[in-house]
């Protein structure tokens, strides 16, 4: 393993170009945080410094006393570990596959802002709304939703949120072009067939409200993770606006919010109803809460162990 040359550029500029400013660089770092994967292992990697500057060979199988971080504690990576309690808690739903396809179709369309307007356009000549009623459901459509080009986990939430946003607009402009008074103004048979199929399948509708169950709770928590302690007020009302130079510093509340989600959890199984979303439908995400549970709680436990139990130390018994 080779230390990334940008980074000992940057130390040379701060601390100075000598073995001991380097060495007196590395003694600030207090936490090495990753996606558990290799480089996880660089907060317990050997004192290869003086072999470096030297432009030595370094065995880095051969005895060292001391390590290259002697002060950073190897942190897991919370994004990462949502990101793979959300992968693992879809793989339960059968239907996701097929969902997700429609989704990204719909949602597709429907960022286009030409689109937009043309459905605003179909909402405002129903003769059945009245002005008021025509007025809310074009206004849903001025946003324009999120876009699936590059998919990433953590934005299944929005994709869901921002579906629901736009159900009863695009509910009526199918109705519309059902009935021969309106189309969805672009020449793709095949796409407009599948966007309209997609809209008047109810159960595509209930898989996105079950969807959104089981991954609000935990979206929340990544959000919380990227907050601080010392504003959570104006973070609840302002969200990311607040600048704050301890926001991501959550070490001290780490534990005890890690239960709070598993209760909510455990609070959505157990509120479920057999036809909530359908039969089908919510025997999946029953399944799937129950998979995300065991896999939060799994990924999550170290927060309750050595020597991350100091964080809980520090945290009841310092005021913030």
């Amino acid at each position: 393993m080779k230390l990334d040359i940008s980074q000992v550029h940057q130390t040379w500029l701060e601390y100075g170009p000598s073995t001991e400013s380097v060495r007196r660089a590395n003694a600030d770092v207090r936490q090495c945080l990753s996606d558990m994967g290799t480089e996880f292992a660089i907060a317990n990697f050997p004192d290869i410094v003086t072999e470096y500057m030297d432009n030595k060979d370094i065995d880095t199988d051969g005895c060292y006393d001391q390590f290259l971080y002697p002060f950073a504690m190897q942190v897991p990576g919370l994004q990462h570990i949502v990101d793979w309690v959300v992968l693992e808690g879809t793989s339960k739903l059968t239907f996701f596959a097929e969902w997700q396809q429609k989704s990204k179709c719909v949602l597709q369309y429907v960022h286009s802002s030409n689109h937009r307007g043309h459905m605003e356009d179909i909402v405002k000549a129903d003769m059945s709304l009245s002005s008021t009623q025509a007025d809310d459901i074009a206004r849903s459509l001025a946003r324009a939703p999120g876009r699936f080009a590059k998919w990433r986990w953590k934005t299944l939430n929005t994709a869901v949120a921002d579906l629901l946003h736009i159900e009863t607009a695009m509910k009526l402009v199918m109705d519309a072009v059902d009935t021969g008074d309106a189309s969805l103004g672009i020449r793709d048979g095949a796409k407009t067939l599948s966007i309209k199929e997609a809209i008047k399948d109810e159960d595509f509708w209930q898989q996105a409200r079950a969807i959104h169950v089981f991954v609000k709770p935990l979206l929340l928590f990544s959000s919380w993770c990227q907050g601080c302690d010392c504003h959570e007020p104006d973070l609840m009302k302002h969200g990311p606006q607040v600048q704050c130079s301890f926001k991501g510093c959550r070490a001290r509340s780490i534990a005890k919010q890690v239960d709070t989600v598993l209760q909510q959890l455990n609070d959505i199984r157990q509120s479920l109803k057999s036809d909530q979303f359908g039969d089908t439908t919510t025997l999946c995400l029953t399944q799937a809460i129950t998979q995300v549970i065991a896999g939060f709680h799994l990924k999550m436990r170290w927060v309750n162990e050595l020597p991350y139990l100091i964080w809980q130390a520090i945290g009841y018994n310092v005021v913030p």
